[in-house]
């Protein structure tokens, strides 16, 4: 158990009165602990204070403590090593590209961190102390589950691939994404996961290992963009005719009317053309709604889900309710339409396909061995009406 005491809890009935009034014993701490002089600052600046103190102090904010002070040493080291390239004199031409290279490399380093920066962050709330003069009981506990607990259940809900979960990620729940943790088995509240700052780090996969999530975010969640990748959008539109894939998303990217993003490096070539050391398209991820209302003004028929004769009814429908939905989720208004095009049907046939309601069995055709086939047991029963007298 720890022996952290929260300062912020300490001094809660205190943070609107002059030092002076303020016990003996809490004087005492302000002089080892409070480095700003009381009396010269306001009610909310000695709380702000006094939070930054305990955050400092609390074991439970330790890693992630040690995780931006590491930041910022980065930071500034990347704004010093900016600055020296600038002063670096360029003898050649060769000169001169390596010391633009090398100094657009660097600055798009640091404008990854700096927008890294602004993502927000969760609040720290300082733990508080069993003790007469704390009333308030500190909110109960979350449940975490660990990465792949929280994938298999996104993805029998939501059909999530692990790069969708890396850019929701990515989002975060300040724009319709979710919220991820590190350490959240030992530490409670546990830090917030950010994708690295490291240049060259690709993968952006492999993070996800380290990550827990809060269980009712992710029963509850619903995402408010899907996602493709790359890799699969190349092969979406490759196979139709006359598309050469990764030009065709350069274009629409240069058109505005296409988003990549790559969680580790921002964006990819398909943006960023001239930096080669930027990941390839076929690594970025696509939002959905981009890609669908692309593909029904410019008239593609994608190829993700190819029809062949080896397909069973169950696959069909699970095929066309992902494409049904993919449509909906760009704001395509026909994808009734749109889909009994791509598979040459009606569209009540595409609403019988996907109809989850059980199909009754057909009725048994009425023979001379058979005559009461279709009929129900009442109306089996004789009739109870006398014949006629033949005369």
């Amino acid at each position: 158990m720890s022996d952290f005491e929260s300062i912020t809890l300490a001094l809660e009935p205190w943070f609107d009165k002059p030092l002076s009034f303020l016990p003996e014993e809490l004087q005492q701490r302000l002089q080892l602990d409070f480095l700003p002089p009381w009396d010269d600052l306001s009610s909310e600046q000695r709380r702000e204070a006094a939070i930054q103190i305990d955050y400092q102090h609390d074991p439970a904010t330790a890693s992630e403590w040690q995780y931006w002070w590491d930041f910022f040493w980065r930071r500034d080291a990347l704004e010093e090593q900016i600055s020296a390239w600038k002063k670096t004199t360029a003898a050649t031409a060769t000169d001169l590209a390596t010391k633009e290279a090398k100094t657009n490399e660097l600055r798009d380093e640091l404008n990854r961190m700096n927008q890294q920066e602004r993502q927000p962050q969760r609040p720290y709330i300082p733990g508080r102390t069993q003790s007469d003069s704390s009333a308030a009981l500190a909110p109960a506990t979350a449940n975490y589950i660990a990465y792949p607990k929280a994938l298999k259940i996104l993805s029998e809900r939501l059909y999530a691939t692990p790069e969708e979960l890396a850019a929701w990620i990515f989002l975060g729940t300040e724009q319709g994404g979710i919220s991820a943790y590190t350490n959240a088995n030992e530490l409670d509240p546990p830090p917030r996961f950010f994708f690295g700052y490291y240049a060259g780090a690709e993968d952006y996969i492999a993070p996800l290992m380290a990550c827990w999530f809060m269980e009712e975010d992710i029963a509850s969640f619903q995402p408010s963009e899907r996602f493709i990748t790359g890799k699969a959008l190349v092969e979406r539109w490759g196979q139709h005719l006359g598309i050469q894939a990764e030009a065709f998303i350069r274009a629409k990217i240069a058109e505005s009317r296409l988003l990549d993003i790559h969680p580790t490096f921002g964006g990819t070539r398909g943006t960023f053309s001239e930096k080669e050391y930027f990941p390839s398209v076929a690594t970025g991820l696509f939002g959905m709604a981009y890609v669908t209302t692309i593909e029904a003004e410019d008239g593609i028929i994608p190829t993700t889900h190819p029809k062949d004769a080896t397909e069973t009814s169950e696959a069909r429908k699970q095929r066309i309710k992902i494409r049904l939905r993919e449509l909906k989720a760009g704001k395509v208004k026909n994808f009734l339409e749109i889909v009994a095009s791509e598979e040459g049907i009606s569209k009540s046939r595409i609403k019988q396909i996907v109809n989850d309601k059980p199909t009754p069995s057909p009725t048994t055709a009425i023979t001379p061995d058979n005559p009461w086939a279709g009929l129900t047991a009442s109306n089996r029963q004789p009739s109870q009406k006398k014949p006629k007298t033949q005369y």
